[in-house]
């Protein structure tokens, strides 16, 4: 068997390595690494992140793996909406796209636009404050709609989302 030191390994494997060896924290990352990071490796998606067990500092790594869910009749609305507005999946937004470890339910990605419609018992002020806080540090807009948006106001819901998709693409133009 070769042994490879650790420093010839691509900055990815690096941390998968370290990780595995239980010997990955804030001083063996590699530089152009943060916590929260996503690192695409083998066609799976992987985040850095602190580990709650073991010594101060140390750092994991964990799979993410797409939520396996139905559409809340929110998200289903909500994407009849988007249809309604012209917009088709895969050409202009993905839904459950994973943003750091969040998931987003409609995500324009060009535009750095998430579309988050939900119900009022499954989304706290807390958990939705560090998802939103989180997705802004990385660029992204969030527009939240909680039930009552969706289930009676929906010529506002589309023309928020119309609006807000329009003006970005605009200032991508000029």
């Amino acid at each position: 068997m070769v042994k490879i030191p650790i420093n010839y390994l691509s900055p990815e494997d690096q941390v998968r390595a370290r990780a595995l060896l239980k010997k990955l924290d804030d001083t063996t990352l590699p530089p152009r690494y943060n916590v929260g990071d996503v690192i695409e490796r083998n066609g799976g998606k992987y985040i850095i992140e602190r580990s709650h067990f073991g010594r101060p500092g140390q750092l994991q790594i964990r799979e993410l793996v797409s939520p396996a869910k139905k559409d809340t009749d929110l998200e289903k609305k909500t994407e009849q909406y988007l249809s309604e507005l012209g917009f088709k999946e895969h050409e202009d937004y993905e839904k459950q796209y994973n943003v750091s470890r969040y998931w987003i339910d409609f995500a324009f990605v060009n535009e750095k636009v998430a579309v988050e419609p939900g119900a009022d018992y499954w989304h706290t002020k807390e958990k939705d404050e560090g998802k939103e806080k989180a997705l802004n540090e990385r660029g992204w807009k969030v527009l939240w709609f909680n039930e009552e948006d969706i289930n009676q106001d929906k010529d506002r819901v589309k023309r928020i989302i119309r609006e807000t998709i329009i003006r970005i693409r605009d200032r991508r133009i000029k």
